[in-house]
């Protein structure tokens, strides 16, 4: 995996515009690397957010990032239990969970766990209403007449919502400069707390 993201650095570096609007997926995963220390646990959920994921952020030592496995929509879903569990086991560092707007219903009633337990978790939403690792796969199968089905979701959901009414703390995001503020903000609150970010749904990982 080191070789890989070598391999892609200087692409990553291209796509990084910390202008670009509606946010480029590269330019939320750094301003996520750049909060990552020796003390993070990252966990990983999603399909094309696991990919992005996996293949920019920094991971400082064993059982430091916890992702699905493969970036497989296998095990998709299994990035709050994961969470859970590295928290418990490890009460004194931060833990960040990176999903996909899409795989983040699998584990939304877990809020309710991290209320019942004070469990301060920062969930961080690259929300691009897309199924997007399946519409891709399907769009480069896709005759021009072809439909698409089952592969878009609600545009702009308020997922923070969502985690506010747990009690949790919660923040949507639309402008690239606040990005990485937001993401302090949330990390600061002192209980579990979500960053949903509205992200460009015309960027893929490179991978695909």
């Amino acid at each position: 995996m080191a070789a890989v993201k070598q391999q892609f650095s200087g692409l990553f570096a291209a796509m990084l515009d910390p202008n670009h609007s509606p946010i480029h997926p590269v330019h939320l995963m750094s301003q996520i690397a750049a909060r990552i220390d020796e003390d993070t646990v990252v966990v990983i959920d999603g399909g094309d957010t696991a990919t992005w994921a996996t293949l920019v952020l920094p991971c400082y030592g064993p059982g430091q990032m916890l992702s699905i496995a493969a970036t497989s929509y296998g095990p998709l879903g299994v990035g709050m239990g994961y969470a859970i569990a590295a928290k418990l086991a490890h009460p004194e560092k931060k833990v960040i969970m990176i999903t996909g707007d899409g795989a983040f219903g699998y584990g939304v009633a877990e809020f309710d766990t991290l209320k019942r337990y004070n469990l301060d978790i920062t969930t961080i939403i690259l929300n691009d209403g897309l199924w997007g690792m399946i519409k891709r796969s399907e769009a480069k199968k896709a005759s021009g007449k072809s439909k698409f089905v089952g592969v878009d979701l609600m545009p702009e959901v308020h997922y923070e919502k969502v985690v506010e009414s747990y009690g949790g703390y919660g923040e949507f995001v639309t402008d690239p400069a606040e990005v990485g503020n937001a993401i302090d903000r949330a990390l600061a609150a002192g209980k579990f707390s979500c960053v949903n970010v509205i992200t460009d749904p015309q960027f893929g990982p490179p991978s695909r």
